[in-house]
């Protein structure tokens, strides 16, 4: 008699990080909605913003999950032995020995070539759309400073950007709306005698502008 496969659900190291300034509370209801999601197909619907954000981050990863657990399962038809699908998409090699008793070949190059995952998308944030940030970024923002601050701090940058033209030539969104929120920037109310607000640049220091 065959044995009945087992549904399982997987979730990844980034949940910690994502989590770690969570409520007993707040994490239990996250992981409520991970179950209902992956056994139900049920998306979270409450209230709680942070726990909303860590949701769409899991259920982005159960989707990927599946998608290889699906795809692995149609390369294994007719084969003997396909890697541990945890250690695939950790990228780490099997150490199952090959199951023919004689030597196994080398892989050709492509064989042994890892498949790396494309870049993660970005999405445009602030109201003229300069950061991008993945959701894994954001979703650690809004979890090491809170919502309100993690948006203070996006739209700061975003407007400081627009002001310059992107002068300071920003490239890592997530590291500068990061050193905003260390730095304080845009909490000081001092003005120049000419009615200009200070913008930080990449450094840290000021700059005026009219």
């Amino acid at each position: 008699m065959a044995r009945r496969k087992q549904e399982t659900l997987v979730l990844f190291p980034e949940v910690i990080s994502i989590t770690r300034k969570f409520s007993d509370s707040q994490f239990g209801e996250l992981m409520r909605a991970a179950f209902a999601y992956r056994f139900g197909g049920e998306v979270y619907s409450g209230d709680d913003a942070a726990v909303d954000v860590a949701f769409q981050t899991i259920a982005n990863q159960i989707d990927r999950y599946q998608e290889f657990c699906t795809r692995q399962s149609i390369n294994a038809k007719g084969s003997e032995y396909q890697p541990s699908a945890a250690k695939e998409s950790l990228g780490q090699p099997s150490t199952t020995p090959c199951p023919n008793p004689s030597p196994c070949p080398n892989p050709s190059p492509k064989e042994g070539k890892v498949d790396r995952s494309p870049a993660p998308t970005r999405q445009k944030y602030g109201s003229f759309g300069w950061v991008r940030l993945a959701e894994e970024e954001y979703a650690r923002l809004v979890a090491d400073f809170g919502e309100a601050e993690a948006l203070r701090c996006i739209n700061y940058v975003d407007e400081s950007a627009q002001s310059s033209g992107n002068k300071n030539r920003w490239r890592d969104w997530n590291l500068v709306v990061r050193k905003c929120h260390r730095d304080g920037w845009g909490l000081s109310k001092n003005t120049n005698t000419r009615g200009g607000t200070p913008l930080p640049t990449y450094g840290g220091a000021e700059q005026w502008s009219l």
